[in-house]
């Protein structure tokens, strides 16, 4: 499940939500995707619908394939992203990139590059998708259309065993949130998950995203997506 709404200040001068979140399942494979269009960029929504569009895509070569390496799978992103943007140039039309995709053989995959939140539910708790060398968050200012070097993306292949459901989030939500609680925002969207069809998950998740304290997404765009092992 997954929704993105405008955040105040956007409302405030009557310009839309420049953040975007996807799905895709095929063959029962499910992928997510969501992105942050960079506000500073004329064409930042343009770049954020593209970066969803360029990460299912791309995951879902790795769907068949998870025993390959990934980085052709980020490469590959990179280049639909370049082609899903035009003729636009890419410092014009900046997003970041989080998503996760599910293979054939059960193993998860989450990449992100840029700010934002991965989030992992797992059977012995949760935790967040980081660098390896240490506890930080992936620099806020990299993007689609900036980033130089594959250095600059974070990603992880995860075992069947390691994984309830996945939580990606934008900074409007993410920046809002605090840690202590991770688990009970996890919980919430489950309870989401498992009580309502696809059309009331979304609905319902857009409606708490518009009630979203203001001073919590300081007047960001908010958008989360959602995939949950129901039953697991």
């Amino acid at each position: 499940m997954g929704a993105s709404v405008a955040g105040e200040d956007h409302q405030a001068i009557g310009l839309p939500c420049q953040d975007a979140w996807a799905r895709w399942k095929v063959r029962s494979r499910p992928a997510i995707a969501v992105a942050d269009g960079m506000g500073s960029c004329p064409y930042a929504l343009e770049g954020a619908r593209a970066s969803c569009i360029a990460a299912l895509h791309a995951l879902r070569w790795w769907q068949d394939k998870s025993q390959a390496p990934v980085e052709p799978v980020i490469r590959a992103l990179y280049q639909r992203w370049q082609l899903e943007i035009h003729p636009l140039e890419a410092p014009s039309a900046q997003a970041t990139c989080l998503a996760v995709a599910q293979a054939r053989d059960g193993r998860f995959l989450a990449v992100q590059l840029g700010d934002g939140l991965v989030l992992v539910d797992g059977p012995g708790g949760h935790g967040v998708l980081k660098t390896e060398d240490d506890d930080c968050w992936v620099n806020e200012t990299i993007a689609l259309g900036s980033a130089r070097s594959l250095d600059e993306w974070v990603w992880k292949v995860y075992e069947p065993d390691e994984v309830r459901g996945f939580l990606l989030a934008t900074d409007g939500v993410a920046n809002g949130l605090d840690e202590d609680r991770y688990g009970e925002f996890l919980v919430h969207l489950r309870d989401i998950a498992t009580s309502q069809n696809q059309c009331e998950r979304d609905h319902t998740l857009s409606r708490q995203l518009q009630a979203w304290p203001s001073e919590a997404a300081a007047g960001d765009d908010r958008t989360v997506a959602c995939l949950f092992r129901l039953g697991v």
